[in-house]
């Protein structure tokens, strides 16, 4: 569902050839065991440091261990409302519980490989926890067990998978004008945004229905800024910006500002 090698610097540069060849030698080595781990740690972090190698999470620790699964299974929030709280329990193969476990809660985000650590949790005596999950983008979260410090891969897991609208703000300028009037849009679609930046949309009510009128491009902090001139327009007009699920490094399902309303008189 990620993580630097260290090099001997010799203390004494005057050394035969010999011994600085076996300090590379050694240097070399360690460099290829810390890469290993470093491997090892982005595929499935190791992250029990005050637990001796081989130690037992929880007890009875089981390599057998069951996590009640998450339910539901998917969840669809907003921008504003990602956090959540998640809850399991944690049991041997006898469905015994096994109580004082360290359970780590772990993020993919959509449309990327790397797993990160977001939270943890402490069974209870009954095998019962409930940990709250920071806000963020679409992702999968997995909730994990490892049953002695050092394993190389977890005992149990469970996945819950949680979809986020993205958050978008618009800011019109001015909100009253001449039916010939000029307006400014200024719109940022908040979160993870990509380099290259999103399509975004700017939308007006005509008629009972939503219509694009512009597709600008944000820049990678995610704003946009467009000028729009009205051609003998009477009224009051609502508009509104999103952005469109599907782009490219976009971690989000489309969403979509609140409505913001310009009048337009002589």
């Amino acid at each position: 569902m990620t993580r630097p090698a260290w090099m001997p610097t010799p203390h004494n540069a005057s050394r035969a050839p010999a011994a600085i060849a076996a300090l590379a030698s050694l240097a070399a080595s360690i460099a290829i065991l810390f890469g290993a781990a470093a491997a090892r740690a982005e595929a499935n972090p190791v992250l029990e440091p005050d637990l001796p190698a081989g130690a037992a999470n929880g007890a009875p620790a089981s390599r057998s261990a069951v996590l009640t699964p998450v339910s539901p299974g998917s969840i669809s929030k907003t921008y504003d409302d990602s956090a959540f709280r998640v809850s399991s329990r944690l049991l041997d193969a006898n469905g015994q519980p096994i109580a004082g476990a360290r359970i780590d809660i772990l993020q993919q985000v959509a449309e990327t490989s790397r797993t990160q650590l977001v939270a943890q949790a402490i069974s209870g005596a009954d095998g019962s926890f409930s940990v709250l999950v920071p806000s963020g983008p679409s992702r999968m979260i997995d909730i994990a067990y490892r049953a002695f410090a050092g394993d190389p891969v977890y005992a149990a897991q469970t996945e819950v998978f949680e979809s986020v609208a993205a958050g978008v703000q618009l800011r019109i300028t001015p909100r009253r004008t001449r039916p010939t009037g000029r307006i400014v849009f200024e719109g940022r679609v908040l979160g993870t945004i990509p380099s290259h930046g999103v399509v975004a949309e700017v939308l007006v009510n005509y008629q009972g229905q939503w219509q694009p009128i512009r597709t600008p491009r944000t820049t990678g902090n995610g704003r946009f800024r467009l000028v729009y001139q009205f051609h003998q327009a009477y009224g009051q007009f609502p508009f509104k910006a999103g952005v469109r699920e599907g782009q490219v490094g976009f971690p989000y399902r489309g969403g979509y500002s609140r409505a913001v309303e310009v009048t337009a008189r002589p």
